[in-house]
């Protein structure tokens, strides 16, 4: 992973890495760190592969990972990121050549795989407990100046601005640009060590420019034009997604049925006579909502007082029926059709231009492109358009006090003070409670806390050296499903980019069967997706095993709490529940995708949301003058 340019410079950050043209090119480490001049040094105990509870993983993959991410936990406590990092002390119990992938992996999940510092390795016949098969340590130069650092043990830091934003996912960095441009001293507060929220890209594999999206991943060009227009401003490249092939299902008999792309799973009469109906059923519904204002709908306290499954029951008790409404529910929200209200999820569709274009990977579609190198970039692309020093990581904003209209006390980390004119939240509604409002929030505002719910939602990502599935008499599509009980992938999808000569399928485990897979251990899930996969295609083709696998579990994302966005049970749009969303309390503003009321739980949805709170606050702090 080292440069090879003349200079012998690794990327500059705070803590410049070098390698020296003398010796061999290092894999997976840099020769040399050196700090700034007066930074803080920083040094983290051994970590081992323990969680918080003291739960130890059970195989050398798991502990390696939890290992590292204690290690990051354990800087960022004294305000270190992991580009401040200047060297890590690797110990592993009779180390094993065939070690270095999962070491690898760990490593990658902390550090940029183009910028990795100075590293000891040290196989030791065994550590302080013998069931430990890793510990790491490390130091780390923080230096003064970084946005980062704890600027006094002793007294709080005190900083003043216009505006204070709680969350560097899309819609807090698209408000901060938006605010700064219009003049106003912005800062953005994100408690995660990175920008970007709920969009997340990882290498494919070590030392590769390659990405796979854990998070968010398609857009369009057609009806997303704000997160259209960012992609283009920024240079990005698209693909299509792949639309061809076979889909395979495994039945609850062990056999595997196939069928082509796009074609529906059931009999004919299954399909014409109860499941197209119910598709048309549901957009025909969804056109009457008002984007705007759902809960001056027509009907909508009755289809506030119903789950879909009610409704979808009521309608047409057929199995397939709610066969489809459970599948739907859990692809496009990670919940299950009982725990939504028909109103929801019917205001759901009707802000992403209908159930037919939400479900489409064609032209106009949500499932219709991806972008190379991670969708992230768009995240990391505002970031950068920021004023130097304005976005905080790894700061999470403990406290909100407002003083007066114009006057609000936030407490962040450890022991920083922020004093700000206005506030933009944009956390997920189910985190508000993360954060002591005073005075508390009013009833409207914690009826969301207490009422939202984030889908369970995880992404297990497969990464293989070649497209083995494109071949053959019935090439695979991508597409695998299964019978309730064979398996917890909901769904997936063929992820790869040919023109990167990367190959990788996605595969997504959500609602019920995604909550019960998450209760797994590492090992477990892995080997749970695994056989899946294997079950369902073995008997077609000579399956391999992959070269690199990647997971998010969202739902286990403390500042997250699910993924793709929160829904609400029965007679809270009527309550207020939905307006409530974008409702001002006093000096504090609110967005996030789910505050939108075009592309709701999508990108461009939370740009939008950005673009509006910004708007706000402007205009709410020109009327104060």
């Amino acid at each position: 992973m080292a440069s090879q340019n003349s200079s012998n410079k690794r990327l500059v950050g705070p803590v410049k890495y070098f390698d020296s043209p003398l010796l061999q090119a290092p894999q997976g480490y840099s020769h040399v760190s050196q700090s700034q001049p007066g930074a803080r040094i920083v040094e983290a105990a051994g970590q081992v592969g323990e969680n918080k509870d003291g739960r130890l993983a059970d195989n050398f993959e798991a502990q390696a990972l939890q290992a590292f991410t204690n290690l990051k936990s354990a800087f960022a406590a004294a305000g270190a990121r992991p580009e401040h990092v200047l060297k890590v002390r690797i110990f592993i119990k009779d180390f094993q050549d065939d070690m270095f992938v999962s070491l690898g992996k760990a490593l990658h999940s902390v550090f940029d795989s183009n910028r990795l510092p100075p590293a000891l390795l040290a196989s030791v016949p065994r550590l302080a407990n013998s069931e430990w098969l890793i510990e790491v340590e490390g130091s780390a130069a923080v230096p003064v100046d970084a946005v980062l650092a704890l600027q006094s043990y002793d007294t709080p830091a005190v900083e003043e601005v216009d505006v204070a934003i709680v969350g560097a996912g899309l819609s807090g960095l698209q408000a901060a640009v938006d605010l700064q441009k219009a003049g106003l001293k912005t800062v953005v507060f994100e408690s995660m060590d990175r920008p970007g929220g709920k969009t997340l890209s990882v290498s494919s594999v070590l030392k590769s420019a390659n990405k796979v999206d854990l998070g968010a991943a398609w857009i369009n060009d057609t009806t997303q034009e704000k997160v259209w227009a960012l992609a283009q401003r920024f240079g990005l490249q698209t693909t299509e997604q792949r639309i061809e092939g076979w889909n395979f299902h495994r039945k609850s008999d062990g056999t595997v049925e196939k069928k082509p792309y796009g074609e529906l799973r059931g009999s004919k009469d299954d399909v014409e006579n109860h499941i197209y109906p119910f598709f048309d059923a549901l957009d025909k519904l969804a056109s009457t909502i008002d984007p705007k204002n759902p809960a001056a709908s027509p009907n909508a306290e009755r289809l506030d007082s119903v789950t879909v499954l009610q409704w979808a029951e009521g309608k047409d008790n057929h199995p397939s029926v709610s066969i489809v409404a459970k599948i739907l529910l859990r692809a496009m929200l990670g919940v299950e059709p009982d725990e939504i209200s028909l109103l929801s999820y019917l205001t759901y569709i009707a802000r992403n231009w209908g159930l037919t274009a939400m479900l489409s990977d064609r032209k106009g579609g949500g499932q219709y492109l991806r972008i190379r190198g991670g969708t992230q970039q768009l995240s990391i692309g505002l970031s950068q358009t920021l004023v130097p020093g304005s976005l905080r990581l790894a700061s999470p904003v403990k406290k909100i006090q407002q003083l007066s209209s114009s006057a609000v006390r936030l407490e962040v980390g450890l022991d920083k003070v922020v004093y700000a004119k206005k506030v933009i939240v944009t956390v997920p509604t189910p985190v508000y409670s993360k954060i002591q409002w005073e005075p508390s929030l009013p009833p409207s505002k914690q009826l969301l806390a207490e009422s939202t719910k984030a889908g369970a939602y995880s992404k297990f990502v497969l990464v293989y050296q070649e497209p083995w599935w494109r071949q053959g008499e019935y090439p695979f599509s991508g597409e695998i499903s299964a019978d309730e009980g064979m398996g917890p992938i909901t769904f997936s999808r063929d992820t790869s980019f040919p023109e990167d000569n990367m190959w990788a399928i996605t595969c997504f485990m959500c609602g019920a069967d995604g909550r019960k897979w998450s209760t797994l251990t590492a090992a477990a899930r892995k080997k749970a997706v695994l056989d899946q996969v294997h079950g369902a295609l073995s008997s077609t083709f000579d399956v391999p095993q992959p070269i690199a696998t990647h997971e998010a579990e969202w739902v286990k994302n403390e500042w997250v709490a699910g993924a793709p966005c929160p829904i609400t049970g029965v007679n809270v749009i009527t309550a207020g529940g939905d307006t409530a969303l974008r409702e001002v309390f006093g000096a504090v503003h609110f967005a996030g995708t789910e505050t939108s009321t075009l592309g709701t739980g999508f990108m461009d949805g939370a740009l939008r949301s950005g673009e509006r709170a910004a708007e706000e606050v402007v205009e709410a702090l020109a009327k104060e003058q």
